[in-house]
């Protein structure tokens, strides 16, 4: 996810940087060049934006999975902790 997150923020950066070279006239080599640096600080801000989203979600998802489900969660035939019967006590 890092990296697709990166290659797609450089790409679209590049895209960007050719289209306003061009629509600035200039000139081949200096909008080649801007793009190509524009592109190579996108993907390394991609990287870190991804980076940093990949924690953020690994870090809800294993929240997610520790936290007990709530009632209206709980897999079918499962009684509550209201049905349940309490210690001690004989059914």
């Amino acid at each position: 996810m890092v990296r697709k997150t990166a290659a797609a923020l450089a790409l679209v950066m590049f895209a960007v940087c050719v289209a306003a070279g061009l629509g600035a006239g200039n000139t081949f080599s200096t909008i080649l060049t801007n793009a190509l640096f524009g592109m190579g600080a996108a993907l390394v801000v991609g990287l870190v934006v991804g980076a940093m989203a990949q924690k953020m979600l690994d870090e809800n998802l294993a929240a997610v999975a520790k936290k007990p489900p709530a009632d209206g969660n709980r897999p079918a035939g499962e009684p509550s902790d209201a049905e349940a019967p309490k210690a001690g006590v004989k059914v």
